[in-house]
Order: C-alpha cells, then sequence, then structure tokens
C-alpha cells in the first residue's frame, strides 16, 4: 500500500476540501475561487501579490494553457504556505521557497490520490504523454512527474523491504520481555 508523504496528504486534504476530486475538476479557476484568490492574465511573468487585503496571482498570458497550469499551481504554493517578499529575504531562502514551489507544482498539477488510480501503460514515455493530456501539463513535465512518482514507490518498497528484514532495536536488545519486567 502506497504511503502518502506530507506533502501528497496536505494537497489531497486540500482538494478535497475544495471539493476537487478528479482531474478535470483542476483548473486555475477553480482553485482560486475556492481559495479566494484573483486570478489575472498578463503579458509577463507569473507572480503572486498581495494588496488590498487580497492575494493576486498574475499569470503569463503568453505562455501554453499547460504551463500555464504549472506556474499556477507553483504561485499557488507562494500564496497559501510561504511568507514574507522575497524582495527582502535572504537568497538562500528565497532559493528554499523556491524548490519547495516547484515540488508543490509538481504534487499540485498532478496530484498522487489521481495518478494512483490511473492505469498507464508500462512505458514511462507512452504513460507520460497520458498524463499530460489527463492533467493538462506539459509532457516534459508529466515525464518528471512519473519519474518522482516511481521513485517514491521504489523507495517506500526499499524501506519496507529492509524494515521486515532487519530486527528492531528494541528486539535486538531484549526489551519488552518478561524476563525484565
Amino acid at each position: 500500500m502506497y504511503q502518502y508523504t506530507l506533502l501528497e496528504s496536505y494537497i489531497k486534504d486540500l482538494l478535497f476540501s475544495m471539493c476537487v476530486l478528479v482531474p478535470n475538476q483542476l483548473t486555475m479557476e477553480r482553485l482560486a475561487k475556492r481559495a479566494k484568490i484573483k486570478l489575472h492574465y498578463i503579458d509577463d511573468s507569473s507572480v503572486v501579490s498581495y494588496y488590498d487585503g487580497q492575494v493576486h496571482i498574475f499569470i503569463d498570458s503568453r505562455l501554453s494553457i499547460e504551463k500555464q497550469w504549472v506556474d499556477f499551481c507553483h504561485e499557488f504554493c507562494h500564496a497559501t504556505t510561504h511568507f514574507g517578499d522575497q524582495m527582502r529575504l535572504p537568497k538562500s531562502f528565497v532559493d528554499y521557497q523556491e524548490a519547495k514551489a516547484r515540488n508543490f507544482a509538481m504534487h499540485m498539477a498532478v496530484p498522487t490520490f489521481m495518478l494512483i488510480k490511473m492505469k498507464l501503460p508500462f512505458n514511462i514515455v507512452d504513460a507520460a504523454y497520458i498524463v499530460a493530456e489527463t492533467f493538462g501539463v506539459p509532457p516534459n513535465f508529466a515525464l518528471r512527474r512519473l519519474h518522482h512518482f516511481e521513485n517514491q514507490v521504489l523507495s517506500a518498497e526499499s524501506y519496507d523491504r529492509f524494515r521486515k528484514s532487519v530486527p528492531t532495536y528494541c528486539n535486538l536488545m531484549n526489551y519488552g520481555t518478561s524476563e525484565e519486567v
């Protein structure tokens, strides 16, 4: 059984709270409305901004719809989980926030709880095209997402095998046995 990461669980809970349960419900407009975020399209780089007590996400209208969706997910992370003006933050902290937002976008654009339900072909490139079409993301993004998911699954399987093959520390030290009570 797949063990969700904290981020995957957070996104699942967030989307469930917004009644977003299937891929065709994943839209910028729906998520922005349900999160009470104002959504704008501009001829400039995507960014999040705060003014008049309101969160605004500006999406670069020059991008493809698929790249706009990924940008939206990235900016959604900044809008909902990050604090501080990046212009006033140390570069290392800005880099940290950007890395977190890229990871968040990968999981928000293609949520694990939806991905896990899909019947995908064994060939990862073929699977990436199906994921790209289903979730409205660029094919190269879908391929990265599938590689990431595959690594999560393999890591969990390796950990389970390790855990089952190595006696626990308590067993090694005879803790909890009747002789010690």
